[in-house]
């Protein structure tokens, strides 16, 4: 009897003695990026921006595929300025200004991206309508070497 209470006092000590340690350590650690935490107000401002961003990309993207050079081109200028605006607005080594200078490259660079493959698909658009063209003509000709084909067989026909 002596020995189970004792094994299981010597246990609820080591156990409340590694619980204190680990929050000694937990209160010791600094928090990463400096030792600050997230603001909620900067948070929130964070996903506003991105959200208009995000807006703003939407709309380059969607006049760019309807093929209205004009309005994507304001589009994107109006992307660049509020993107300039984000980058001002979270500068500094904080974690907010890092996510803002990852979001602001990766949404530029799907804008190239998509400038580079909307320049492709007009430029296959248009071999395509010239192919379209040539093809015309061949058969027109060919359809002109038939009837001339035919009228020649008639007339061979009718030699005696």
């Amino acid at each position: 009897m002596h020995k189970s209470t004792s094994f299981l006092l010597l246990t609820t000590f080591l156990t409340l003695l590694l619980g204190l340690l680990g929050w000694y350590v937990r209160q010791s650690t600094p928090l990463p990026g400096g030792g600050k935490a997230v603001n909620l107000q900067k948070a929130g401002e964070f996903q506003q921006e991105s959200a208009l961003l995000d807006s703003l990309y939407t709309g380059y993207t969607t006049t760019l595929s309807t093929g209205n050079i004009p309005e994507a081109t304001s589009w994107e200028a109006a992307f660049k300025r509020r993107a300039a605006h984000m980058t001002e607005q979270f500068s500094g080594s904080s974690a907010p200004a890092r996510l803002a200078v990852k979001l602001i490259r990766n949404y530029q660079v799907r804008m190239v991206l998509q400038k580079q493959i909307q320049t492709r698909t007009l430029g296959n658009q248009t071999e395509n309508r010239r192919l379209q063209q040539a093809l015309a003509t061949l058969e027109a000709e060919n359809q002109d070497l038939k009837t001339q084909h035919q009228m020649v067989q008639q007339a061979l026909l009718n030699l005696p």
